[in-house]
């Protein structure tokens, strides 16, 4: 397990870096040797390889994983604990797909069970707010104001937690 770590860090430090071509790599062999040994890692590395796909524009690819996620049977279980978050994160991942796609209805239902999780778990995360604010726009460019705000209100708890409210304001102005 101790080299699919690696390969997991390294994805993380060249995500960190703007590097996406050498954090899908790293993020690939990460969950390929998990997979290997059955790492109890491969969701978060996999988390971290859709939200690589999704910053390269990947949607698709980043939905696919995704969707395995969220619809297993493990994810109904999940209620605390690291698996708990790790999906929350993923549902709000997937409602960035789903805005890709147009799919308004499944994103509503997604995006209020996403906003519930994180909101109850606490999760505080620079890829958290990252999302939210990209969907907001998303969502604002369509039409669906609503859910807009609602992902808006997402990405400012994030940013306030992490004092990091800088750059939220045109867009909650454009909301308005």
């Amino acid at each position: 397990v101790g080299l699919a770590d690696v390969y997991g860090a390294r994805g993380e430090l060249a995500r960190g870096m703007g590097d996406l071509e050498a954090a899908e790599r790293a993020y690939t062999e990460s969950l390929r040797r998990f997979r290997m040994v059955g790492g109890r890692h491969l969701v978060g590395v996999g988390l971290n390889l859709a939200l690589t796909h999704l910053q390269m524009g990947r949607v698709d690819e980043a939905r696919a994983w995704l969707d395995s996620v969220v619809h297993c049977p493990e994810a109904e279980r999940a209620t605390r604990g690291v698996s708990a978050v790790l999906l929350a994160v993923a549902r709000l991942c997937r409602v960035s797909c789903l805005a890709h796609s147009g799919e308004w209805t499944e994103l509503a239902r997604e995006l209020a069970v996403s906003a519930s999780d994180l909101e109850t778990l606490g999760i505080v995360s620079t890829d958290v707010m990252t999302v939210a604010m990209s969907t907001a726009k998303l969502c604002r460019d369509a039409g669906r104001l609503a859910e807009a705000r609602t992902l808006l209100a997402i990405a400012k708890a994030q940013a306030r937690t992490m004092d990091a409210i800088d750059g939220l304001e045109e867009l909650a102005a454009s909301l308005r």
